[in-house]
């Protein structure tokens, strides 16, 4: 299992500041080189704006196949990939686990050393995946942490004093490899599946990492230049839209 390079670089640094058109022209190259010519691939589809632009890109350059997770045909994640798939022509495949298969997924990653919320749910839908015999899997990961997506980049006073941008954005950079990455590449890698992640390609890293924190989240809202930028490729609603995520795939959502 491979680090990404990228998670050595930093999450800021000084430099010109870009302008969307820089981010879009470096997320649509980024993209490219993780699809890499591949005819067959997968994207992980939450019906959110970083999956939804990710789904957008990738489609450009390969035959596309989405895959989403939920505890059931009404949660708002599900019911938004279903939407979003069916005015794009993609083909869906939507997982409703039972009880009794979250189970059998918990029984079958239960002898990791750490297990963090969300990973039965990534370890499901990796098996489905490489049940529909993609070529590789894209996966967003790493871009909340780089363009500000949680709620703690934009209040960063209730966890992090004197609202510490820099304290919050650096925290969860460091956490991405152990509380994330490492869980979804297990899983991948148990069943042979071919996992990448488009967002944590170093050039666009390097880029993103030169947007001030301030211009990323801030006064409650977060992704602020990187909406703008999935709006000119993914429908209004679905930027609007707020999305739960992995880790609450596989709760009600309600």
């Amino acid at each position: 299992m491979q680090k990404p390079k990228a998670l050595d670089m930093p999450v800021f640094k000084w430099g010109p500041v870009p302008t969307d058109a820089e981010v879009e022209a470096a997320v649509e190259r980024a993209v490219r080189r993780a699809v890499g010519g591949a005819p067959r691939v997968g994207v992980f589809l939450s019906g959110g704006v970083d999956s939804s632009l990710l789904l957008a890109l990738a489609r450009r350059e390969a035959d596309v196949v989405a895959f989403t997770i939920a505890a059931s045909a009404e949660h708002p994640d599900l019911v938004a990939a279903v939407r979003l798939a069916a005015e794009w022509g993609i083909e869906h495949h939507a997982l409703v686990p039972g009880a009794g298969v979250v189970d059998e997924a918990r029984a079958a990653i239960a002898r990791r050393p750490v297990l963090y919320p969300g990973d039965e749910a990534v370890w499901l839908i990796c098996q489905a995946a490489f049940a529909r015999h993609v070529d590789l899997v894209l996966a967003t990961d790493g871009i909340d942490e780089l363009a500000g997506g949680y709620w703690w980049h934009a209040n960063p006073s209730g966890r992090f004093p004197n609202q510490n941008q820099a304290a919050a954005f650096g925290c969860f950079w460091a956490q991405l490899w152990r509380a994330h990455l490492e869980p979804l590449l297990l899983s991948a890698e148990t069943v042979g599946l071919e996992l990448r992640f488009p967002y944590l390609d170093p050039e666009l890293v390097e880029v993103l990492s030169r947007v001030p924190f301030h211009f990323r989240a801030g006064e409650g809202e977060t992704k602020r230049q990187w909406r703008r930028v999935a709006a000119r490729h993914v429908p209004a609603w679905v930027v609007e839209r707020p999305k739960l995520g992995f880790c609450d795939a596989l709760q009600q959502g309600k």
